[in-house]
């Protein structure tokens, strides 16, 4: 079967526009993957993206763990599943990420208590435009590659405008206020809740989602993405 579709629907790179897959090895070996985690609202560097101590006092969200950074082939993939509704070239680029970034996600896994993943959600309307969630893919990898339940537990109640298209962190904060609502509120109170999404920047959307999960009695927050925001540095 995977034959035929792949005569049907012919795999080239993302990257190169070679035959042969979403993802050529040499343009694979390109991807940042991120071996230094850091504060995602500092920068700073700390262990398994935990955000420091000083950076929550005005967030919700526990920390963030990434795949790889937010460079150019990084976000011509996240384009091309996002806008071109390409989901097959998650499948192909997650078969390959390297044993050590698993490893690592194993670790923190093994620090939570009751840890589970949540999808962020897309509004209904929009999930009805592209036929799918783009995170689905990720949370699928994550599932199956360490080990962890999914649950449904947050539903987003505005169709907002795209967080992508707005630069100003202060209107990212604005547009994706009160966007979500956890729809089942009898979830064990010592469960980590693990989101996931392709991208995480400003992790104005994470934290969002985070906030009303506390609001509700749930300890701890985490994000995993795809896709890191970050600097020269790393």
């Amino acid at each position: 079967m995977s034959f035929l579709l792949d005569l049907i629907y012919p795999k080239f790179c993302v990257g190169c526009n070679t035959f042969g897959r979403y993802l050529c090895k040499k343009c694979f070996n390109e991807l940042h993957f991120i071996k230094q985690d850091r504060c995602i609202f500092c920068f700073q560097p700390s262990i398994y993206g935990e955000i420091h101590k000083n950076c929550k006092k005005n967030n919700s969200l526990d920390g963030v763990l990434s795949i790889c950074g937010y460079d150019k082939l990084a976000r011509k993939i996240v384009s091309l599943v996002k806008y071109r509704l390409q989901s097959a070239i998650y499948k192909d680029v997650l078969s390959c990420v390297p044993k050590e970034t698993i490893k690592k996600f194993i670790e923190f896994k093994k620090r939570q208590l009751n840890p589970c993943l949540q999808t962020v959600p897309l509004h209904k309307k929009r999930q009805n435009i592209r036929g799918f969630n783009q995170s689905d893919e990720l949370t699928k990898f994550f599932a199956e590659a360490i080990s962890l339940p999914v649950i449904d537990i947050v539903e987003r109640i505005k169709n907002t405008k795209p967080q992508a298209r707005i630069k100003n962190k202060s209107e990212r904060i604005l547009n994706i206020k009160g966007s979500f609502y956890v729809k089942k509120r009898n979830i064990e109170l010592n469960t980590t809740i693990i989101l996931v999404d392709d991208v995480c920047t400003s992790a104005s959307t994470a934290n969002e989602i985070a906030k009303e999960l506390k609001k509700t009695g749930v300890k701890k927050v985490y994000l995993f993405s795809f896709a890191r925001g970050y600097r020269a540095h790393d």
